[in-house]
């Protein structure tokens, strides 16, 4: 199994999308009910929040790799 299927399978597996959700919840919450003067935990959680993504956005480009080179090569 290549890079691209386990990044598929990864994606589409249910225990893995529903933490992802959960952790992505838990950085909200942490955001939006913080103290007004609590900056550096809003901070430090948006960072949190943003790596999340990333990594997510990583895993899909992996996912979509196939696609991406067959549509490079027909432009060329």
């Amino acid at each position: 199994m290549d890079k691209q299927d386990r990044a598929r399978t990864l994606l589409a597996d249910e225990f893995f999308s529903g933490v992802v959700e959960s952790q992505r919840e838990m950085y909200i919450k942490t955001i939006l009910n913080s103290q007004e003067d609590d900056i550096d935990t809003r901070e430090r959680t948006i960072v949190k929040l943003r790596a999340l993504d990333e990594f997510i956005a990583t895993l899909e480009s992996f996912a979509k790799q196939g696609e991406i080179e067959k549509k490079r090569w027909k432009i060329f």
